[in-house]
């Protein structure tokens, strides 16, 4: 279920299914409208319903109100029962501290990493017994491919930084998939970095509303998200968190809200919401069973929070797929303004994070690493 979703749901429940505005519903009708919402099963329902009613109806209104609802009066979050959103890994393959012995059948997989292991079944046979530095698994790192077997994205994540190294006889074809250009092999020299607003062209782009330029960045020393226990996720989160709220520079200081069960949807209020949203600024709760598998979803919403600056010019996600996500907003065409402020933002918090000692994960051959392959490198 969607924040979108369930901002009118108890209203057109009780205006097309509970007429006598009773509040309450038969249990089987309420049962069948939830199940055509993803990632709920009947028997995840039967638990999930547990105080809310009977096994005739159930009390739909105070059940939605628990969901949604600025706190949760029964006393813990739905998302803690739902596969992939609470401290258990979902459901499928990989879920145990070891990788299995055998691969499932790949022929029907498409992601490239279902496609890079079905060509060469020696690699998991030998990578299978590696595990990344943060107690990670092989099959933790391609569960999402094989999960899903029509996975629209890679079908792999890094679990930390070390997981390009440690398998790097998957990661490596996987770079060449999607960065092209990208040695056959490893060249051993520094990766290039250059944040000069003089290394963009001073261009204008006339057709162009708005300019996004985006970089994803993860703690040094941390598991990145497809890996964190909730502890370490809740420190990424204080960590950023005070970095971004640090930043004074006009056009860039703003306010950190964070997500949880006290606090949903950010703590927005319906206009806030509506002004942020059509900026595509606000981020929800993982819907694919490739996000899923990747571990995107585990501790939801706890960990998680938005800074948008007052400008609406610059924004941070925290904890969404990676540790950050930083985005430069600028009307109109000007790709070297929105680089320009991107560059400041990103330094901002660098110079806050390393007053703690803290810095993002790099690699000098590979530059900024992520859970992500595409987002590696440099942005």
């Amino acid at each position: 279920m969607t924040a979108a979703v369930a901002a009118n749901f108890s209203k057109t429940l009780r205006s097309t299914l509970d007429e006598a505005g009773s509040g309450q519903m038969s249990r089987a009708l309420f049962e069948e409208v939830l199940l055509e919402l993803p990632g709920l099963s009947r028997d995840e329902l039967s638990l999930l319903f547990a105080g809310f009613g009977s096994s005739e109806v159930v009390d739909y209104e105070r059940f939605v109100s628990w969901v949604f609802d600025a706190s949760s009066t029964h006393g813990v979050s739905i998302w803690a029962g739902l596969p992939g959103f609470g401290d258990e890994l979902y459901p499928g393959f990989g879920t145990s501290s070891s990788s299995p012995e055998q691969l499932p059948d790949l022929r029907n997989h498409l992601s490239p990493a279902a496609q890079i292991l079905r060509g060469d079944q020696s690699i998991y046979s030998r990578l299978r017994t590696r595990t990344a530095h943060c107690g990670a698994s092989f099959a933790r790192c391609v569960k999402p491919g094989i999960d899903d077997p029509r996975a629209t994205g890679l079908g792999a994540v890094a679990c930390d930084a070390s997981c390009y190294e440690v398998f790097k006889e998957l990661f490596e074809p996987l770079l060449r998939v999607c960065h092209p250009g990208f040695p056959q092999e490893v060249v051993r020299e520094t990766h290039p970095e250059n944040r000069s607003a003089s290394a963009v062209r001073d261009l204008t782009l006339e057709r162009a509303t708005t300019v996004r330029i985006c970089v994803s960045r993860n703690l040094q020393d941390y598991p990145f998200p497809p890996s964190c226990s909730r502890p370490q996720r809740e420190a990424v989160e204080r960590l950023l968190r005070s970095a971004l709220e640090s930043i004074q520079e006009d056009g860039l200081a703003g306010r950190y809200r964070p997500l949880g069960v006290t606090a949903p949807r950010f703590g927005l209020s319906d206009a806030e919401r509506d002004e942020l949203g059509q900026l595509g600024l606000i981020f929800g709760e993982p819907e694919t069973t490739e996000q899923l598998a990747a571990g995107l979803g585990q501790h939801w919403p706890d960990g998680r929070g938005l800074f948008v600056a007052n400008s609406r010019q610059l924004a941070a996600w925290v904890n969404h797929s990676e540790h950050l996500g930083l985005v430069s907003i600028e009307t109109g065409g000007n790709i070297r303004q929105a680089f320009e402020r991107l560059c400041k933002g990103l330094s901002a918090i660098e110079l806050a994070l390393g007053t703690s000692g803290k810095a993002f994960a790099h690699n000098k051959q590979l530059g900024f690493l992520t859970a992500n392959p595409a987002e590696l490198g440099t942005g």
